[in-house]
């Protein structure tokens, strides 16, 4: 029987085909719900950034009508974290293509990342077992919890650790969010293996891997922060149903 997740990458939308069969619903991603969450520092990133753009693209911009510029000025600061998002997942399959002994043309931009990861996972002897794999979860009306599906990055076996899960972050560092992203990976119900839903695997660990120029760096939680970690995200669940409540306020005298 084929995964009832399907998931659209136009619109990065996931959908939740009805138990009957009859229809299906949209459910939010792990990073959606953790948009829930109050982040000063992406506020003035996205400012930083649209203005950045403005200033280095002011000959191209002054050729639009004042609306498009306003557009486009708008748009850049997710044009910027979609490509940080696609140079992330190609770093991390170059690298594993190294790795196979594979032949792969790794542009010069990132060179030295990819390089630096080939040689992380080498020297630790972790093995990748799955990449990009889809998870969901149903919602829990009982609770009051919504659904929420994902993409975790991969599922590896650690020598020393066990079988864990990872999450490839090259940006400019590792934040305390990652723990509540990896969290909602691994409290999932389901994973899609080849086009199947299977209960979500259990796993001994997680963490993130650092991914930067010529090495990369594993930031791992601890037993205790795992668990919180789960229970926060469990609280954006809760909140995602109760941000827009469906009260009906009666006009009195």
């Amino acid at each position: 029987m084929t995964s009832r997740l399907t998931f659209q990458p136009g619109s990065h939308a996931y959908w939740l085909r009805n138990v009957d069969g009859k229809g299906r619903v949209r459910l939010p991603s792990v990073t959606t719900l953790l948009k829930q969450l109050d982040k000063p520092a992406l506020t003035r990133w996205a400012s930083n950034t649209a203005a950045e753009y403005a200033i280095d693209h002011w000959q191209e911009l002054e050729q639009l009508t004042p609306s498009e510029r306003r557009k486009q000025i708008a748009a850049a600061p997710w044009a910027s974290r979609d490509r940080a998002a696609a140079s992330g997942t190609a770093i991390h399959s170059m690298a594993e293509q190294l790795l196979a002994g594979q032949p792969v043309e790794v542009p010069d931009s990132l060179l030295s990342k990819v390089e630096g990861l080939a040689k992380w996972i080498e020297a630790t002897g972790i093995q990748v077992v799955a990449s990009e794999v889809k998870v969901w979860t149903e919602p829990d009306d009982e609770f009051g919890l919504v659904g929420y599906a994902g993409t975790l990055d991969a599922l590896v076996k650690d020598p020393r650790r066990g079988f864990g899960l990872l999450d490839w972050k090259t940006g400019s560092g590792i934040y305390g969010e990652t723990a509540l992203q990896l969290a909602g990976y691994r409290t999932a119900e389901f994973m899609v293996v080849d086009a199947v839903d299977e209960p979500m695997i259990e796993v001994d660990w997680m963490g993130a891997v650092h991914v930067q120029a010529g090495f990369s760096e594993l930031h791992t939680l601890t037993e205790d922060q795992a668990d919180a970690a789960s229970e926060r995200f469990h609280l954006l669940r809760l909140l995602a149903n109760t941000a827009n409540p469906e009260f009906q306020l009666q006009v009195t005298a």
